[in-house]
């Protein structure tokens, strides 16, 4: 990923992964990380974050 991107993001996450694709791609990504938010969200686990909270 690009400096700029990254640089752009508020936060970065790593996705450990078995086998040989070295990256998701951003679809996929998204897909991963809003599948973890619900579950946690359901689990009530997910802490509030930012000035609202």
């Amino acid at each position: 990923m690009a400096r700029g991107w990254r640089d752009a993001a508020d936060v970065t996450v790593r996705v450990p992964m078995n086998g040989s694709a070295s990256s998701l791609n951003a679809s996929n990504a998204a897909t991963l990380m809003l599948y973890e938010a619900a579950r946690q969200r359901a689990a009530g686990s997910v802490e509030q974050r930012g000035a609202d909270a």
